[in-house]
Parts: C-alpha cells; sequence; structure tokens
C-alpha cells in the first residue's frame, strides 16, 4: 500500500510537472507580448483599422489545437483558474470542494454557460473530455482514477495530481463523441470549433487567417475585445518577426486574463 507521504510526493511531482508546463506555455506567449511595439498599427492598413480587433501573427492553424499554446482559451473554458495573485477562480464551476486526502474534487457546474450552438455545457462534457485526453490514441493526458457524474451539473475527480481544475479545458460531447480518435489531431473540428468561451469561431480561410468574435453570451460580460484574427505567417513569417525584420504587428496573446 502506497504510504500517505508517497502519495503526498506524488502530488507534489505532479503539480509540479503542471507548473512547469504553464511557466513554459507563459513564457512563449510573453516572448510574444515583448515584441509588441506600439507604433505598428499604420492608417492605410485596413486590417487594424475595424474597430477594437487584435490580430496575433501566429506560425499556422496548429496553435489551436489543444494544449498547443494557450490560445484554446480563447474558445474553451477550464473548471477553474488562477488569477494573477495565484487564488484559484472559477469558470467552468462556481464552487468545489475537495476530500480529506487532496485525492478527489467535486465540482459544481454553473448553470449559465452554454456551448455556442445553444445547448448548456454538462457534467458529461467534462467527464468525456477527461476521458478522451487520456485515450490510448490520443495520450494527452494520464487518466484519472474515476470520473463519477454526480448529475448533469456536478462532478467528482479523482486522480492525484489533478485536484484544482486548471490547465485543462472542455469539449463539446454532441460535436465530437463520434469522431475518430486515431485522428484526434486532424480533426476538421479544431479549424471549425465549437466552444464555450469569450470568443466564438466565426471563419477559417487555409494558409492564411483564423476569425473569432465576442462571444455577447458569456457569463462573464462583454470581452474588451471585439474580435480576434489569428494570421497564418508561417517559420520564415515567425522568424522575421523574432528578428524584428518584418513590419507586421505582434500582439499578446495571453486571453486568460479576467475580462479579456
Amino acid at each position: 500500500m502506497r504510504s500517505a507521504r508517497g502519495t503526498l510526493a506524488q502530488i507534489a511531482v505532479d503539480r509540479r510537472r503542471v507548473v512547469l508546463a504553464d511557466i513554459a506555455r507563459r513564457e512563449w506567449l510573453l516572448s510574444v507580448m515583448a515584441l509588441t511595439t506600439a507604433g505598428c498599427r499604420r492608417a492605410e492598413d485596413r486590417a487594424y483599422a475595424r474597430g477594437n480587433t487584435l490580430i496575433v501573427a501566429v506560425r499556422d492553424v496548429s496553435v489551436i489545437l489543444p494544449d498547443a499554446t494557450d490560445l484554446d482559451f480563447l474558445i474553451f473554458l477550464p473548471l477553474t483558474e488562477e488569477n494573477e495573485r495565484g487564488e484559484l477562480e472559477g469558470r467552468l464551476a462556481e464552487r468545489w470542494e475537495h476530500s480529506a486526502d487532496y485525492q478527489e474534487n467535486t465540482f459544481y457546474l454553473r448553470r449559465d454557460v452554454q456551448w455556442h450552438d445553444g445547448p448548456p455545457v454538462t457534467a458529461h462534457d467534462v467527464k468525456f473530455s477527461l476521458g478522451l485526453l487520456s485515450h490510448p490514441d490520443v495520450r494527452e493526458r494520464p487518466p484519472c482514477q474515476s470520473v463519477t457524474v454526480l448529475d448533469d451539473f456536478a462532478i467528482r475527480i479523482a486522480r492525484v495530481g489533478y485536484v484544482d481544475g486548471t490547465g485543462i479545458v472542455f469539449w463539446p460531447r454532441h460535436h465530437i463523441q463520434h469522431l475518430d480518435p486515431k485522428r484526434f489531431w486532424e480533426w476538421e473540428f479544431w479549424k471549425q470549433p465549437v466552444g464555450n468561451g469569450s470568443f466564438r469561431f466565426v471563419r477559417y480561410v487555409p494558409e492564411t487567417m483564423m476569425e473569432f468574435e465576442a462571444n455577447l453570451d458569456s457569463y462573464r460580460g462583454k470581452p474588451k475585445i471585439d474580435r480576434v484574427v489569428l494570421k497564418f505567417v508561417g517559420k520564415a513569417g515567425l522568424n522575421e518577426l523574432l528578428a524584428a525584420t518584418s513590419t507586421s504587428c505582434w500582439a499578446p496573446t495571453w486571453f486568460r486574463s479576467p475580462g479579456c
């Protein structure tokens, strides 16, 4: 039998991995933010003159794939999220409680969060997404010890190292439950995503761009940014920007802060 000390040590190791992965993503995003120039908007550039629009230069459409960057937080919500003070705030979950040994968390979901096509987000979506992430053909996350749907808006998750609900977003079961996990990274769904977050998908132009608009029905209220455009510039384009030899404009891409 694993000792209590061994269990706590494993929790610490798993938590450290999550934190380090999050730091790596944030450092990447901060490097993007560092390239933002105050005077990069040109009056004749119509892409920058369409109101409150944020244009982000990215390599290609792969940035929207799960855990590629934080860009999936544009469209999808986690259960909880850490604010700038390191405190947990609810997103899909409005409240939560943990077991005495911290190996189980019960999350109670908000009832006012909907998928962008209308249906409510439920505990069944959360369970399905966790199962998909640990599917043998996906293997994006280790499996939970157990995931129990208590009702449509309550779920209990048992897994060492996953006790706070951060770091994972969830997807609409009704859209992807019939898709082949073997082709997970190639699904057309990622190019036309149906989410539940602050921005909703508008259009995808192959090898050119992907566009999102503010979700006016968000439980958090209207985002401060009206529209987000991901412009695909390719690897060479990114290298030019990093070398500060391009006239293109970079913009910060971390949309996980409150009220984005």
